[in-house]
């Protein structure tokens, strides 16, 4: 009896066996739920998109932990156009500083007196203007020392307007001296008053 027994629970384990029933293998959805350190497959397409997303990240943290912007930021790039450039120095591009009116002693062959003529071989003055202060117009500048008017003039060097008078027809001092266009009274320009002190040698 007892061996009929084994028998039969030889032949039922023997036709479990030819059966082939096995047991289902777990759902990947039930795995994943059973076990969250599971790891997740990433699709080819998904893959830059987190590469990017990690690198931000990282960025970030960095920037937090430097207390600086990151090279690409706003704030960084306007600090950079902000930056002061560096600047000319004082004599660079100086604008050339000339006096209104200087008055130096020459030698001429001829000079003019005042009064509409010349004198020879005279020792001269040569009243020296600022030419930025007689600009070109229709009319050409004339030069009054007192009652004497100068009408001819040259240009000895750039921004320089030159008239001389014969030294022995300058008038006393404290004659007033300006510069206007022809007889246009309202194109006057003072120059100041003369002074014999003021004179200057040629250099």
């Amino acid at each position: 009896m007892q061996r009929r027994r084994s028998l039969l629970l030889v032949f039922a384990a023997l036709g479990l066996t030819g059966c082939g029933a096995e047991t289902p293998p777990a759902t990947t959805s039930a795995a994943l739920d059973d076990d969250p350190s599971a790891s997740v497959l990433v699709e080819p397409g998904d893959r830059a998109g987190a590469d990017r997303a990690s690198l931000e990240a990282e960025n970030e943290g960095a920037s937090r932990g430097t207390g600086e912007a990151p090279s690409g930021s706003t704030e960084a790039s306007r600090a950079s156009t902000d930056a002061p450039r560096g600047s000319t120095g004082a004599g660079a591009s100086a604008a050339v500083s000339r006096p209104l009116l200087r008055l130096v002693r020459v030698e001429r062959t001829q000079a003019e007196d005042g009064l509409g003529g010349t004198l020879p071989d005279a020792a001269a003055i040569a009243f020296d203007v600022d030419a930025q202060r007689v600009p070109p117009r229709a009319l050409d500048p004339v030069l009054h020392v007192g009652a004497l008017s100068l009408h001819h003039y040259t240009h000895p060097r750039i921004g320089t307007l030159r008239f001389v008078i014969a030294e022995e027809a300058l008038p006393s001092d404290g004659a007033p001296i300006a510069v206007q266009y022809g007889q246009d009274a309202s194109s006057r320009l003072a120059l100041g008053t003369l002074s014999r002190a003021s004179i200057a040698e040629a250099p």
